[in-house]
């Protein structure tokens, strides 16, 4: 069977659906190697949600799975509002799980929300996806044979990406998250006053350069960025090796973003290859 969970997330974002994606999934996006072959998605409640997420499921030709079987069902707004923890599905791009309220202290919709954080699955599309904290506390709750076997290698993973974040300074951190999801005033917030920006060749000076910076770095393209390495090279001075894939010629680069502090703040960054 196919397993398509981009077109599941590019059709749920078409209809406007407030969602979370929670489960196997999400620890894929969050860094995690582990094999899924559904999407698990939390909804929100509110009437109006469950309407579009109705016609999002009708275009996804969605039937009710019970024990390997589809089961073909009329979905509307009303039949998912009486449904009161989960509703198993398969799709023509593959199975899918609505679940209301998972296991694990986060609860329902705003429990999921209130930790999650928007991200870059595929080129162009940005689903909300569950913290990997949340993941494990569900799977520790639920304490299921494969979350039982799961649970060893998220924390690992989890650990190592509170270490890689406790070594970066929170500036650098938050402006490149920021940027990512083309958040102009996060990322602004990250510089001081005076800062300078060099990339391409072309020096942007102050705060007003910056934002002309971000804001042209932030429409030319669309790409995802993986952190390949981070050092400290002076006091103060941190330089940063991210890969970005994207819709821009080749396709895949290697940059160097080379970081000085003064005090919080990032006083100068140098973009180069």
């Amino acid at each position: 069977m196919i397993f398509d969970p981009v077109q599941i997330c590019a059709i749920l974002n078409e209809e406007r659906v407030d969602y979370v994606v929670v489960g196997g999934f999400a620890a894929v996006v969050r860094g995690s190697s582990l094999p899924t072959r559904d999407i698990d998605i939390v909804p929100s409640r509110v009437p109006e949600n469950l309407d579009l997420l109705a016609r999002a499921l009708t275009r996804m030709n969605a039937k009710i799975r019970i024990d390997g079987d589809s089961v073909p069902t009329k979905i509307d707004g009303a039949f998912l509002a009486n449904m009161p923890f989960m509703l198993n599905l398969v799709t023509d791009f593959g199975e899918m799980d609505l679940t209301f309220a998972p296991a694990g202290r986060a609860g329902g919709y705003d429990g999921w929300r209130a930790g999650a954080t928007l991200e870059t699955i595929s080129d162009g599309l940005m689903v909300v996806v569950a913290s990997l904290d949340d993941v494990i506390d569900s799977k520790r709750t639920a304490n299921r044979a494969k979350d039982q076997a799961a649970l060893p290698y998220l924390e690992s993973l989890r650990d190592e990406l509170r270490r890689r974040s406790r070594e970066i300074p929170n500036a650098i951190t938050m402006y490149q998250t920021a940027h990512d999801r083309k958040d102009v005033a996060a990322s602004l917030a990250q510089f001081t006053l005076d800062a300078r920006v060099v990339d391409d060749g072309r020096t942007y000076e102050g705060i007003d350069g910056v934002e002309t910076f971000l804001r042209k770095a932030g429409s030319e393209y669309t790409y995802t960025r993986t952190v390949i390495s981070a050092e400290e090279i002076t006091a103060k001075c941190w330089r940063v090796t991210n890969r970005l894939e994207g819709n821009f010629p080749g396709g895949q680069v290697d940059l160097s973003y080379e970081f000085h502090l003064e005090g919080e703040l990032i006083a100068r960054l140098t973009i180069a290859p």
